[in-house]
């Protein structure tokens, strides 16, 4: 079995062997059926755990993309030597309109958890280019990862429902 970074072991299409005596070949096809149950199980819960991860991030990037705009535009309005004005929300659907100096040369970022700090432009906007390409990258990793995660969840049904048609074979004999 291969290993792969999620920590997943390839799984491998099985196939009957009929060289075995009819009891052997029961006891084989339910046994493997049992023990392929729960790998199916656990690659369902790892594609259920990329996809919310997916989502999280395809949500994280817009914001990200916003912030770094607005910054933008404060540097580029500073560079132009003018005052920007600009509105800002305060609560859901109530916004304030305010005017920045164009002196202005700090930003308030907010990291998470009620926490908020202070960079200089240039800065903010550095941390800001690199979550986008940290968020970017993820999402190509979390895509690379769900096509695993598939193609083995796959393999993995086909098996159990060779597995189960065998053992009903069987049974009928």
């Amino acid at each position: 079995m291969v290993s792969r970074p999620l920590g997943l072991s390839l799984v491998v299409c099985c196939s009957m062997a009929s060289s075995r005596r009819s009891y052997q070949r029961s006891y084989f096809s339910r046994s493997t059926l049992r023990s392929h149950r729960p790998i199916y199980v656990r690659y369902r819960h790892v594609e259920q755990q990329l996809q919310e991860k997916k989502m999280r991030l395809m949500s994280k990037k817009p914001e990200i993309q916003k912030c770094l705009d607005a910054i933008n535009l404060l540097v580029d309005k500073r560079e132009e030597d003018e005052d920007v004005e600009v509105d800002f929300p305060l609560a859901d659907q109530v916004y304030a309109r305010a005017r920045v100096h164009k002196d202005a040369g700090y930003v308030g970022l907010w990291l998470g958890a009620g926490v908020m700090v202070e960079y200089e432009l240039e800065e903010a906007k550095g941390l800001l280019e690199e979550q986008l390409v940290s968020c970017e990258q993820q999402l190509t990793e979390v895509d690379e990862d769900w096509g695993y995660v598939a193609d083995q969840t796959t393999t993995t049904q086909v098996t159990l429902a060779r597995l189960y048609n065998h053992s009903v074979e069987l049974a009928r004999r």
